[in-house]
């Protein structure tokens, strides 16, 4: 379910800076997986007033591990042409506990 806020938006630079440490920085895909806003942060990353935060979408959930270094650029051209795409649509809402 979307929230009703803009989607964050990630221009081509930081989504090239987000694929280069996912696939030549191990310290950076650590980060990412535990932290994925801090990651984002990181490279300089800093979303609009009023858009959802890039980082609460990329998040790894529980359970959940990142794709290896080398399937990541095997993809790479595919990656950054949807995650430039991706972030003009809405982002889910967390999950709230009812009040």
């Amino acid at each position: 379910m979307a929230n009703g806020k803009k989607g964050p938006k990630m221009d081509q630079k930081t989504v090239k800076r987000l694929l280069d440490g996912l696939t030549k920085d191990d310290a950076f895909r650590a980060k990412f997986e535990s932290d994925a806003a801090g990651a984002l942060e990181s490279i300089g990353y800093t979303p609009a007033e009023g858009d959802a935060l890039a980082g609460q979408c990329l998040q790894l959930q529980s359970g959940e591990s990142l794709a290896t270094a080398e399937s990541i650029e095997a993809d790479r051209a595919k990656l950054e042409s949807s995650l430039v795409a991706v972030f003009h649509f809405d982002c889910p809402a967390a999950p709230k506990a009812p009040l």
